[in-house]
Formats: structure tokens, sequence, C-alpha cells
């Protein structure tokens, strides 16, 4: 069970606080007065999805906040009108690395209506230097729109996805960067299937692969033919469809290689994990035999 506290005041770290509301039975948390008045149970866990919204038909309006019973730390802050969720939601994380003084900074914050996500979301990494992971937009508890994820911190959160969205699926084109800012691949998907033509780039600029995809595929899958594939200086190893394709690792090194026929695998494919030569395996025109 995940007792349940009134926010008071508007909390110090957002720039647009919470409702305020009278204090009674009050305690202290991190620098606000805060209200203990009745404990009802928030799974977090299938958010922004509540599968209980009776629950909060009974809690007056204004700004509440839920412990988890295990940490004792506050876990979501939420705001109450007329029995339902109505406006910021924000849902801290419990366990990690937050500010000097116990300042919250790293959380995420979503925008409901009648108890449900509908607007945009924002996941900070740190939120006093404008620190973003990601950002997008919710339409009834579903992924709409624009996402936008960012690199961490290693590469000075620069842009690494572009995704676009319709009832949660991917929908629409979808662009990937390297983390030096250099375009990494640009598809098409339409409700979670890759369709037609796809490109694919090096972290230097230069093309990487073309591809064809069949549909029916989904963003885990391989439903596809190779094209056209270039080595990192550019050079064609794969042209319309026949040639050998050599795969690299993240250090520049041979990890796979072996032929394309009709845009397919077909044949013996070598693995060198590690630049050692380990194992083989046998492809019959895309299906993989042995």
């Amino acid at each position: 069970m995940i007792k349940c506290i009134l926010v008071l005041i508007s909390l110090t770290f957002y720039s647009n606080g919470f409702s305020q509301n009278q204090c009674i039975n009050c305690l202290y948390f991190q620098g606000d007065s805060v209200s203990i008045d009745s404990s009802i149970n928030i799974s977090s866990y299938f958010f922004p999805i509540l599968t209980d919204t009776a629950q909060f038909s009974d809690l007056p309006n204004g700004t509440w906040a839920s412990l988890s019973d295990y940490s004792k730390e506050v876990e979501l802050i939420f705001e109450m009108k007329d029995g339902k969720l109505n406006g910021r939601v924000v849902k801290i994380y419990i366990g990690v690395e937050q500010g000097i003084k116990n300042e919250i900074i790293n959380f995420e914050e979503y925008t409901f209506i009648d108890s449900k996500a509908n607007g945009k979301y924002i996941k900070w990494r740190n939120y006093t230097r404008k620190e973003i992971n990601v950002e997008g937009y919710y339409l009834n508890n579903l992924k709409d729109s624009i996402w936008l994820d960012y690199y961490t911190k290693f590469a000075d959160f620069a842009l690494s996805s572009e995704a676009h969205y319709r009832y949660d699926k991917l929908h629409g084109r979808q662009k990937e960067w390297h983390p030096n800012g250099q375009l990494k691949s640009e598809k098409q998907c339409m409700f979670d299937d890759y369709i037609g033509k796809a490109t694919l780039y090096y972290s230097n600029g230069r093309k990487y692969q073309d591809l064809f995809y069949l549909g029916g595929s989904s963003p885990f899958g391989e439903n596809f033919k190779y094209v056209n594939i270039y080595d990192p200086k550019g050079k064609p190893l794969v042209v319309n469809g026949n040639g050998t394709h050599i795969i690299l690792d993240e250090n520049g090194a041979i990890w796979k290689t072996g032929p394309v026929k009709d845009g397919l695998r077909h044949g013996l494919w070598t693995k060198y994990p590690a630049g050692i030569f380990t194992s083989t395996e046998t492809y019959n025109h895309g299906e993989l035999i042995d």
C-alpha cells in the first residue's frame, strides 16, 4: 500500500508549481509543508495507465503526493480536480542520485486530463540544468506525434532519434543520429512495420546501406532486402542486391561477412567477434539453414 500525502505549497523544484492548499497534520518534507490525509494504492509501474481510477474519486481538489512503502520517498505527485487526475503529474525516480540538499532533478513529467495522459511529456535527466532525456506527447495514454530522444552527457545531449507515433505505434518518418551529430538512419514506418526505402550512414557521414523493407516487419525484425552497401571509405560492397557484405564492430574490425544475392543473405557467412574466427552460418535466400 502506498501512503498518500497532501502537498500544501508549491514545490520548489518547479517553475510553474502545483496548486496550494491549507496544511493539516503537517510534516516537513524537503523544505515544504505536507499534510498526511489518507492511504491509497497508486502503481507507477504501468504509468501513465491507471488501473483503478475509482480510488481517486473521494480525494479533494488539490495536489497530492504518494510515498513508496519500500523507500518512504515521494514517488508520485499529482493534481486532483473533480475526482480525477487533472493537471501536472510527476513520477520521481527513487534510488537514483538527485541534486544537492535532496533537490529533485531526475523525474518524468506528464499532463493529465480526466485521469488520462494528454499533452506534453518530458523525462528530465537534470531539471536544474534543463537536460532532457526524452520528450514527446500523449493522446489518451497513447504516444502520439513527435518523440525526441537525446544522448546522455558523453555526447553533450545531442539528438539521438526523432520518432513519429500514432496510437502508440511508430508511424511515419523515423530518424536517428550518431553521437557526433551525423545522421545515422532514415526509415519509414506504418504502425510499427518498417516499409519501403531506408538509408543508413556511417558516423563519418558516408552512406552505409540502402535497404528496402518489405512490410510486416517490426522494428526488432529484419524483413528487408539489401540494395547497396558501402565500406566506410565509400567503396561499394553490394550493388543492386549482389556482392559481399562486411559488417564491422564498434572498433572498425570485421565482425561478420558473407555473400548477398538478390538482396538476401545467401551462402556461407563467417563470424569474427574480437577479430577471431568463431563460427559460420549458412543462408538460403535469406533463411538461416545451418
